[in-house]
């Protein structure tokens, strides 16, 4: 019974790390930016039964601070969704449409802003995140360019 017990734990393990959330293991760990005016910093746990859980923090040199909890899961229809709760501001959910071992896309037209959340792997101590949507009209993007913390 014992050994029956451990076979089906370690199964389920190992099918936790195989679906597509899972190819997303790069972005797991302490990423920084500091520009003239804020350092943020952002965490992710590594991604288990299909789901990673992970929060920014921004500090900016006037001491004003701003927050954000991010969940990217796969949702009981199968879909991986990348779901955003910013400090101050109503959360979203965005569907991803491309989830690959470099690469992730996820979109949500609906959206105030942004319509679109990438996360990109640049090196392995380095990632490119952006913003993108239409606001007041017009087409707009925010880059944030990612070091790995300690690197």
């Amino acid at each position: 019974m014992r050994a029956l017990f451990l076979l089906i734990v370690v199964s389920m393990n190992a099918a936790g790390q195989t679906g597509p959330v899972s190819s997303l293991a790069w972005l797991e760990g302490t990423w920084e930016r500091t520009t003239r005016t804020l350092t943020t910093t952002e965490v992710w746990l590594s991604p288990i039964s299909e789901s990673m859980v992970g929060m920014s923090r921004t500090v900016m040199t006037n001491g004003r601070t701003a927050h954000e909890f991010m969940v990217i899961a796969t949702d009981s229809a199968g879909r991986v969704v990348f779901t955003a709760s910013p400090s101050g501001q109503p959360g979203g959910t965005f569907p991803a449409v491309t989830v690959t071992d470099r690469l992730a896309v996820f979109e949500n037209p609906a959206h105030d802003f942004p319509q679109r959340i990438v996360y990109r792997r640049v090196t392995a101590d380095s990632i490119h995140a952006r913003i993108e949507g239409t606001m007041n009209g017009r087409a707009s993007g925010v880059d944030f360019f990612f070091r790995r913390a300690g690197r």
